[in-house]
């Protein structure tokens, strides 16, 4: 069976190299909404959110994964930027959004 020792972390821009089964992604990034900014310059996006603010960057993330992905983040955060507001549209209308005050699943 797997072990710990199968375990990688890799850093999203390094994502490009690594497939695996089961992929975590982990959007540590937490900023209040009173501190986002509505028309953010690439810069701001870059600055605040990181690779979060590259689409081709999470779009790596995203297929890296060949059985499952689960991502681990702040909706409010993540919905600053318009690839998370898409990512988090998406897994709302397909049910596969949980939110962390009902978690875990009952």
């Amino acid at each position: 069976g797997a072990s710990l020792r199968d375990v990688r972390v890799v850093l999203l821009q390094d994502a490009a190299l690594v497939r695996a089964d089961v992929v975590l992604l982990s959007t540590v990034r937490s900023l209040p909404a009173s501190r986002q900014l509505t028309s953010a310059s690439g810069m701001w996006l870059a600055e605040h959110f990181g690779a979060l603010a590259d689409r081709r960057l999470v779009n790596v993330a995203l297929t890296r994964a060949r059985r499952a992905l689960c991502i681990i983040g702040n909706s409010e955060t993540l919905e600053a930027t318009s690839v998370g507001r898409q990512l988090t549209q998406y897994y709302t209308d397909t049910g596969c959004f949980v939110a962390a005050d009902v978690w875990p699943p009952r």
